[in-house]
């Protein structure tokens, strides 16, 4: 199997602060791997056999090769940065487009697309759902575990009130709803 899993580099919003304006205050803030992220790279790595591959990716400037470090040191085979200055502020189109681009280039024979439920400075969550859209695969959320099953996978959603077990056919994007197996961040 081969597992392609976006992750991204955030500042530590344990650290931050708010000025008098009620803006965030990033400046010497440390930058961390989102912890979403990190959860579903840990999901993944732990259903991983003998001859699976784990390939990570991110779409940041040059200081995210710090969160892809920490990804390779979790058990990551391979990972790769996806960097320009154009992408600085980029919105979740943009940034749906740009990881898109790089899934068709370098990844298109990826049995599963994995990413967090959203990314702690940002909260939007919708990252998923638009590569989903753009490659034209199915989407799952809030996914608390997934196992290969046969010529797929079998996962357990938990929407809070309401938990189910589906089929997820491969190649479809699979979003992991915590960072806890309780569901706490």
């Amino acid at each position: 199997m081969r597992y392609a899993v976006a992750v991204k580099q955030v500042p530590d919003t344990m650290e931050m602060s708010v000025d008098e304006n009620g803006s965030l205050i990033r400046t010497g803030v440390p930058s961390i791997l989102n912890p979403y992220d990190e959860y579903a790279l840990s999901r993944i790595l732990s259903m991983k056999s003998e001859g699976d591959e784990v390939v990570v990716f991110s779409m940041g400037p040059q200081q995210a090769e710090q969160a892809l470090r920490r990804c390779l040191e979790l058990g990551a085979d391979s990972a790769y940065l996806i960097s320009d200055r154009a992408f600085a502020g980029a919105d979740v189109w943009a940034t749906v487009r740009t990881l898109t681009a790089f899934i068709l280039k370098f990844v298109p024979d990826a049995d599963l697309y994995v990413f967090g439920r959203q990314a702690i400075d940002g909260d939007t969550g919708q990252v998923p759902y638009g590569v989903a859209a753009q490659l034209g695969v199915q989407q799952f959320a809030y996914t608390e575990s997934i196992e290969a099953d046969g010529d797929g996978f079998k996962a357990v959603q938990d929407y809070g009130d309401v938990r189910r077990t589906c089929r997820v056919p491969r190649g479809s994007v699979v979003s992991f709803g915590s960072v806890d197996p309780n569901g706490i961040l």
